[in-house]
């Protein structure tokens, strides 16, 4: 039985672990769906890929659990992954059977809940030995790989994030996609190791609506990222049940964060990859340093190459889907880190991502962008200025009307005059449709720059 199924067993059979807040499962029926689930999806896959396209539920899950018991690799694809993305993901990956929500098929009923066992007719593709999930890279250029990891490896991430975390659990509300493995592991697998309530369903993720979620549900722990905390602030919501709320997937602002505590949100920043079964570092009301992404779980060992390049020894990924080579180990993260006496891993920008502006200042653009998203009158930036006398940005307006100007002097006031935004333009929202954002919510630069070198001024020939 896998780590989690056990940590189910313990509890008792009435307890409930999973709800939508109108369906509820208890420990007991929850264990019971799963067996019944393995029969099933065992005779419908062959021992092919089981791509998951279904609402978030309490039924997601247990099929999630399921496959992880039977040894049946499952893909999850994220409702905002555009048809081609949907598409490519399916074919990369040689899936056999689809579970939709909606869509043709056998029925199944779990949790309260009609899901669908749809054949797929894409050729078989081999995958590392032990594959249990395959999850998609952001991928900040070309197109995202698939990363093949082990049940004994996501389920090692939950129960040492569980060591870390357990005393915080209660009753946690997904905010962020389960298909986003994030929510998936340090959402729902950490609930479920610590024997915790976990509350599944889909959120809008605008600042009202996030409120509401947390509100109704008197959550204590939830997951954000960046943009979803701006936004829960911006509602002013007060939200007392709260004990913990981590924030990731993207750089956070230390500003951000102050205006979290001063609003009384217990928010602390972690730092993950998905080629290390999502979280590796967290900062937590017992262990933090602002600024910092905390300290390392107990699983992971990682150190600082010459370059200042983060790297992860023993990252346990099996490999790429379709790459044939086994992961590289240590393996080199891309991010540039530096770690103080006390054990606190700080981030400062990514390795291929850093300026050099025309006066020989090295500058990571995520710093300056950090700066810029900290202003409520910017939802998101891009910077450039690569060779450069000064730097450039493109900034999206959070509303019409909204005095970027000021903003824009306000970020530069806190930063070096090296490090100031000289010239900037309003654009429109990057996004994953438009492929100028990435699929966890990180700019596409390249893409961004190519996007708007033909119709911006300042642009011009710059490079990142």
């Amino acid at each position: 039985m896998s780590r989690l199924l056990e940590r189910l067993a313990a509890c008792a059979p009435e307890r409930i672990v999973l709800t939508d807040g109108q369906h509820h499962v208890t420990a007991g029926e929850g264990l019971a769906e799963v067996v019944a689930l393995q029969r099933v999806l065992r005779a419908a896959s062959q021992g092919r890929v089981v791509a998951m396209d279904a609402e978030d539920s309490p039924a997601w899950v247990l099929v999630d659990l399921a496959c992880l018991a039977a040894g049946i690799p499952l893909l999850p694809l994220p409702a905002f992954f555009t048809p081609a993305q949907r598409q490519h993901a399916l074919q990369d990956a040689g899936a056999g059977v689809l579970i939709s929500s909606q869509g043709e098929g056998q029925p199944l009923a779990v949790a309260g809940h009609t899901l669908h066992i749809q054949p797929l007719d894409y050729p078989a593709k081999p995958l590392p030995a032990g594959t249990a999930k395959i999850t998609y890279t952001s991928g900040s250029t070309g197109t995202p790989k698939g990363v093949c990891l082990s049940a004994a490896h996501l389920e090692e991430v939950a129960c040492s994030l569980a060591e870390e975390l357990g005393q915080y659990a209660g009753y946690h509300r997904t905010l962020l996609p389960l298909a986003v493995l994030l929510e998936n592991i340090a959402g729902v697998y950490v609930s479920l190791a610590c024997g915790a309530v976990c509350h599944v369903a889909s959120v809008a993720p605008d600042g009202p609506s996030i409120a509401r979620a947390l509100q109704e549900s008197a959550a204590t722990t939830c997951i954000f990222v960046p943009e979803m905390l701006k936004r829960l602030l911006a509602s002013e919501a007060a939200l007392p049940a709260l004990r913990f709320a981590a924030v990731g997937g993207a750089k956070v602002s230390p500003q951000l964060l102050s205006a979290a505590r001063a609003a009384g949100l217990p928010v602390y920043e972690g730092y993950g990859l998905s080629e290390a079964g999502s979280v590796i570092a967290v900062n937590h009301p017992e262990a933090e340093r602002l600024g910092s992404v905390g300290r390392c779980l107990p699983h992971v060992r990682m150190h600082t190459a010459p370059d200042g390049e983060l790297v992860l020894e023993h990252p346990r990924m099996l490999g790429y889907l379709g790459e044939g080579a086994a992961c590289p180990n240590p393996y080199r993260t891309g991010d540039l880190a530096l770690f103080d006496a006390d054990g606190f891993l700080y981030l400062t920008g990514r390795r291929k991502h850093v300026l050099i502006t025309g006066f020989g200042r090295n500058v990571s653009p995520e710093w300056v962008e950090s700066e810029l998203l900290a202003e409520p009158a910017i939802a998101q930036a891009c910077v450039f200025g690569d060779g450069e006398a000064a730097l450039q940005a493109l900034l999206v307006p959070a509303r019409a009307g909204a005095d970027i100007a000021s903003a824009v002097a306000r970020a530069n006031a806190r930063l070096p005059e090296y490090a100031h935004v000289a010239q900037w333009q309003s654009t429109e929202a990057f996004t994953p449709a438009n492929g100028l954002l990435t699929t966890n919510g990180r700019p596409k630069r390249e893409a961004i720059l190519r996007h708007h070198a033909r119709a911006s001024h300042f642009l011009g020939e710059l490079s990142v």
